[in-house]
């Protein structure tokens, strides 16, 4: 994962639109929350706080699990993400990433 995608990048985006490109179409999802899992333990490998992302998208076109190009609308597309499907209600369906 680069550098820049950390938990402060995606908090500052919380309520915005990003673009995930199918085959056959495009779908807006919205970066609904940004949770800490805590910041790494002592003598671990990781360099920076875990955290995880939920989306929402439309009701209408789900998602399978898998990897995922999302692009921050109106800007450059960010590296694939694995989301995977976590909830629905009557205002979408939930998708969740996790950084580690």
């Amino acid at each position: 994962m680069p550098d820049h995608l950390t938990k402060e990048y995606f908090a500052e985006r919380v309520g915005r639109s990003f673009r995930l490109e199918l085959t056959e179409q495009e779908i807006e999802l919205e970066l609904v929350e940004v949770k800490s899992l805590g910041a790494p333990s002592a003598g671990s490998q990781l360099q920076r706080e875990s955290f995880t992302l939920v989306f929402r998208g439309p009701q209408n076109s789900p998602l399978d699990q898998g990897m995922f190009t999302l692009s921050p609308v109106g800007m450059d597309a960010l590296e694939a993400i694995f989301l995977v499907p976590i909830a629905a209600d009557e205002q979408g369906r939930y998708y969740e990433a996790i950084f580690n």
